[in-house]
């Protein structure tokens, strides 16, 4: 038995269909994550049918966005990632879902080469590592994603989610998307949402008065959400799209969410039940600038 998830929206174009010969009967309209449950296939289309409504089948064209997934028992998710672009909220959210729940939430402590403040402790603000040491594990595709600052390396390494995910907790990270394709495996298992920013005269009530001066900043971060949410391929492949109008209630989604994984099946992608080992290809080494 075979499913996918749709990532792209699909409209049926009824007027083609009834003049396709190809076609014995209509297809269907389907949207951004619909699962359907596949019953053939041939060179132009494949026969499928709605999970959620198995009494209706239809065709759909071979060149549609799918991605194949399986069906997962009841299971929380290892990590949460927080995407989008600056400016949308993405580190309020993390911080509140820390504060909220700190015995069930947990962040990574990111590796540097640069030196200890006198007042920063070895694990607590960094990782304090030999710069030879943290090139290493960059040659080694044990970076989630680095950065260089004033001559020093700054980072996020693989052990240190993996050491979250093992002590109970689930690890919440906001990274970009580029660092998804190293955790988006059966070892790990995330949990994606998009944080997207409201519309302009939304933000600025959010943001208040004083934030009214900075008009072209808040029309920046409207712009340059919308372009993320169109151009992303990760958006399509998101678990939870967040509009966050109101932090609260975005903190509220992304909780209920959360514990209803340990309550429903899930789809989930086949590969992640195909495979157990967990493999780092090097595009995913991202380079970003602190």
């Amino acid at each position: 038995m075979e499913f996918c998830r749709i990532l792209d929206d699909y409209k049926a174009n009824i007027n083609y269909e009834k003049q396709n010969q190809l076609l014995p009967y209509l297809s269907f309209n389907l949207q951004r994550g619909d699962i359907l449950q596949i019953l053939s296939k041939n060179e132009n289309y494949f026969q499928a049918r709605k999970v959620n409504d198995l009494s209706t089948s239809g065709f759909v064209p071979n060149n549609i966005q799918t991605r194949p997934v399986a069906m997962l028992s009841p299971y929380g998710r290892r990590i949460i990632i927080l995407i989008g672009t600056n400016g949308v909220g993405k580190r309020t959210l993390k911080r509140m879902l820390l504060e909220a729940k700190p015995y069930q939430f947990a962040s990574v402590v990111p590796v540097t080469s640069r030196a200890p403040k006198p007042v920063e402790q070895h694990g607590r603000e960094y990782f304090f590592e030999r710069k030879e040491d943290v090139l290493q594990l960059i040659r080694n595709r044990q970076m989630i994603e680095w950065g260089e600052y004033n001559d020093q390396l700054y980072g996020t390494t693989v052990e240190s989610v993996r050491q979250i995910v093992r002590s109970g907790r689930v690890c919440v990270l906001d990274c970009s998307t580029k660092a998804i394709t190293s955790l988006y495996n059966s070892e790990f298992m995330p949990f994606i949402v998009v944080v997207a920013a409201p519309e302009l005269d939304e933000l600025i009530k959010l943001n208040g008065e004083e934030q009214i001066k900075n008009l072209n900043y808040l029309k920046n971060i409207c712009e340059e959400s919308t372009k993320f949410l169109n151009e992303s391929n990760w958006v399509k492949q998101a678990d939870l799209l967040l509009i966050n109008r109101n932090r609260d209630l975005s903190l509220k989604r992304i909780l209920d969410a959360l514990e209803l994984l340990k309550s429903e099946t899930q789809w989930i992608p086949l590969e992640w039940l195909q495979s157990t080992n967990l493999q780092i290809p090097s595009q995913s080494i991202t380079k970003i600038n602190k």
